[in-house]
């Protein structure tokens, strides 16, 4: 059993360290609307919240990891691209050049400074408006998985894998959405 584990964590670290080259990762720099940063970490350093409380709980293999990042830290989400994982995202730190896999664990704080809720939604064209006043057009792929969205959402804005696009994590579903933020 320890062998699986230890087969599983070597995985679980392949996977986020290939999805956060240091091309990728200087070309997310620029990214400013796409920035989160460190606000709390567990003493194990396998939970840490975000600057918008949202929660994240990462494999324990990977906890020395995380609790070598400091407080502020800019981190971008990104989905994981590793095909057999239970992990959905990827958490890069921009500080360190380093990542983890990761899965959202509790949402952002309702009422939060930094919460984005989805204020307008048309399924039809996949517009979605948040209540930063941010507009954004779901990749044509995505437009099926609207139809669960509602107005109120409780969103979190991540990088695409694809260039030049986002995702628009849906807290309320755990389900992103490929999107270009078009304002």
């Amino acid at each position: 059993m320890k062998k699986i584990k230890t087969i599983l964590c070597a995985l679980f670290t392949l996977s986020a360290l290939s999805s956060a080259s240091p091309a990728y990762t200087s070309e997310l720099q620029s990214s400013q609307n796409l920035e989160h940063s460190l606000c709390r970490i567990s003493y194990e350093g396998t939970l840490f919240a975000l600057e918008d409380e949202s929660q994240w709980l990462i494999p324990d293999c990977n906890s020395t990891l995380s609790l070598e990042w400091n407080l502020g830290d800019p981190l971008i989400i990104t989905p994981n691209t590793c095909f057999f994982s239970y992990y959905t995202y990827t958490i890069s730190n921009l500080s360190t050049g380093t990542s983890t896999v990761a899965n959202l664990y509790y949402g952002p704080r309702i009422g939060g400074a930094f919460t984005k809720q989805v204020t307008e939604l048309d399924i039809a064209d996949g517009d979605i408006t948040l209540s930063d006043g941010s507009s954004w057009r779901v990749a044509t792929a995505f437009k099926k998985d609207l139809t669960k969205w509602q107005v109120s959402d409780y969103v979190i804005i991540g990088e695409s894998n694809q260039k030049n696009r986002n995702i628009l994590i849906n807290v309320t579903l755990n389900q992103y959405v490929e999107s270009i933020n078009y304002n």
